[in-house]
């Protein structure tokens, strides 16, 4: 089995980047960052778990305007914390996670009006606590064609496929959503993983109400075992779903804000070894709370 070690994976990386983006002229530059926090809710001390999320990412778009294609890079870290109840009495293996990603992508239009999108992802999420193996690495990614369905161009369809960790672990899903542009105020969304409704209140500000989905899958690099059980966890399984409410606001061509909360209305939180479940803690419904800044260069 190949070992890789996280200088090794950041350096890769790195440098597939840099190469990516040396032979195009890149005309829009980038960068998001992120926060999310679902809490512990009242669940009882064997299952209360709390969680936060930051993310940093970086985007470097080069468009073709003679057949409107669309090329894009994309470098993206994130940080995971957990925090569980002391009576559960985890070791700080499973409380602290780094996520390194690198994405290529391309949107194509096609005959008859039809759009190609496509994005490959290789991303590596783990406490990189001792060796991490090449299979640690996971190859997500999604693909969807888009259209118009009207004369006035209102409504737009996409519908595709993606293999992802929406429900915390890798496997491929349906991709489909129905977009209508009711009037200049109003867009619906209906589809999976984005469903939801945009209120446009000017040009620099707008309200809604989305579905939130927040899954990992995180891979541990040393071998772990939970309390009296025989089976090493290899990696750890999460999904949240919840609906909230969301704002955004553009203070200029450069910078906009984005603060969301809402409710879960399901959880899944597993100590796994490859598929096989360990350890399944019942998670309690709770608020949860996103802010993001993105800055246009």
């Amino acid at each position: 089995m190949k070992i890789i070690t996280l200088k090794t994976t950041l350096t890769c990386l790195l440098l597939t980047f840099a190469i990516s983006g040396t032979h195009a002229q890149m005309q829009k530059e980038d960068l998001t960052l992120d926060y999310t926090y679902i809490g512990s809710g009242n669940a009882g001390e064997d299952n209360k778990i709390a969680f936060n999320k930051f993310v940093a990412k970086g985007t470097l778009y080069r468009k073709v305007t003679k057949n409107r294609s669309m090329f894009f890079h994309t470098a993206s870290y994130a940080n995971i914390n957990i925090n569980y109840s002391n009576k559960l009495s985890i070791p700080t293996e499973l409380e602290h996670f780094n996520s390194f990603s690198y994405s290529i992508g391309a949107s194509i239009p096609l005959k008859n009006k039809w759009r190609l999108t496509g994005v490959f992802s290789p991303t590596l999420a783990s406490n990189f606590e001792g060796d991490v193996q090449f299979n640690d690495i996971q190859f997500l990614g999604i693909v969807f064609f888009g259209k118009p369905i009207n004369k006035t161009r209102s409504l737009y369809l996409n519908i595709g496929a993606m293999y992802s960790n929406t429900f915390g672990s890798p496997a491929p899903l349906p991709y489909f959503s129905l977009v209508w542009n009711a009037n200049k105020k109003f867009k619906y969304e209906l589809g999976f993983p984005n469903t939801g409704v945009t209120y446009k209140a000017s040009e620099k500000l707008s309200f809604g109400s989305r579905l939130f989905i927040a899954g990992e899958n995180l891979r541990l690099g040393d071998n772990l075992v939970y309390q009296n059980e025989s089976t090493n966890i290899d990696n750890i399984r999460l999904s949240n779903f919840g609906w909230g409410l969301n704002m955004n606001k553009k203070f200029n061509k450069h910078i906009s804000l984005k603060v969301a909360g809402g409710y879960t209305f399901s959880r899944k939180f597993e100590f796994n070894d490859g598929s096989t479940k360990i350890r399944d803690f019942k998670l309690d419904n709770n608020f949860y709370t996103n802010i993001g800044l993105s800055i246009s260069f």
